[in-house]
């Protein structure tokens, strides 16, 4: 899971938001991260600006590819079943 936050942490960067290192491992952590990051792409739209320094991201893109990080690594996780059951 601190990859994907890392991840995150590192794109809320290309919006203008600094997240601090581990503020996003409490649950109110996240939902603090997870309002302001909203909050910055919607800034951006309202600005028509792109995110990134060097290469500029269409918001659609941007959001997308957050989104699907995060879920292609809770369908890894859900794939390897940790539980201990078996099937």
């Amino acid at each position: 899971m601190r990859h994907v936050f890392a991840a995150e942490q590192g794109w809320a960067k290309m919006v203008g938001l600094l997240t601090a290192d581990g503020a996003m491992l409490t649950a109110e952590g996240l939902a603090a991260h997870r309002s302001a990051y909203v909050h910055a792409i919607r800034e951006y739209h309202a600005q028509g600006k792109m995110p990134g320094k060097i290469a500029k991201w269409p918001l659609r893109y941007f959001i997308r590819h957050t989104a699907y990080h995060t879920m292609d690594h809770a369908w890894e996780m859900e794939d390897k079943d940790l539980t201990g059951k078996e099937g």
